[in-house]
């Protein structure tokens, strides 16, 4: 379900998307600055199909170090050798002492070509 208004003269759209499970807080998007209403209700069926088709994807805040680690975690638990789980280690290693504290959506091409 969506809703539309216009705010002077752009137009702006809010799509409510279900229940988080964890939070139990209704899920929403909203986005405003469209110049006709046309143009705001294909952004909102854009964000409706990809709900729909499991592609939808929020910003998370979370850290290049908070995910490696998640990921070696995982990586850890799921039978592989002990030598794979180091060298996936020291790599990991590397890749935080450079990209650590940005942000998964922080981290860009241009970012990985330039060392941010």
């Amino acid at each position: 379900m969506a809703k539309f208004k216009q705010r002077g003269k752009t137009w702006s759209y809010h799509v409510y998307l279900g229940i988080d499970p964890l939070t139990k807080k209704r899920l929403e998007i909203s986005k405003g600055g469209f110049k006709t209403k046309k143009v705001a209700q294909a952004a909102a069926r854009f964000i409706k199909l990809d709900k729909e088709n499991g592609t939808l994807v929020k910003a998370s805040k979370l850290t290049f170090a908070q995910f490696s680690d998640d990921w070696l975690k995982t990586y850890s638990r799921s039978g592989v050798k002990i030598s794979s789980v180091r060298a996936g280690e020291k790599e990991a290693k590397h890749f935080i002492s450079v990209w650590g504290p940005y942000q998964l959506s922080q981290i860009t091409k241009r970012c990985i070509r330039t060392v941010c």
